[in-house]
């Protein structure tokens, strides 16, 4: 059902959002035909680059299939991240300091489900 209205609306959308060059967006809409004309629709929820591709999850599929797309998606990634160390003359972090923001990302997931 992809066609050339609807990806220039979801283009448009993103592209009011700052650095945003990857990602999904969860919507809720009437019909498809007010979603491709920008009608009638709600943006639930943005997910970033580390959202999971949630096609992977249709019964559908098989666990092949599923590893295929997260490949794809980490190669695409890798790719912007390129593009963007180029445009930014940026360096890529380190594995030290990667190990450190997981340390500390895991320490922040710890606390939030003390909630629950």
């Amino acid at each position: 059902l992809i066609d050339e209205q609807l990806v220039r609306r979801i283009n448009d959308i993103c592209s009011t959002i700052p650095e945003f060059y990857y990602g999904r967006l969860d919507i809720k809409y009437n019909t498809w035909e007010e979603l491709k004309e920008g009608n009638c629709f709600s943006i639930i929820e943005i997910n970033g680059a580390g959202s999971d591709p949630t096609h992977i999850y249709d019964p559908a599929h098989s666990i092949f299939f599923a590893w295929k797309e997260i490949i794809k998606h980490l190669n695409i990634l890798y790719k912007i991240s390129v593009l963007n160390k180029r445009r930014l003359k940026m360096e890529f972090m380190s594995t030290k300091d990667g190990l450190a923001m997981l340390r500390a990302n895991n320490a922040q997931v710890a606390l939030i489900s003390e909630f629950h």
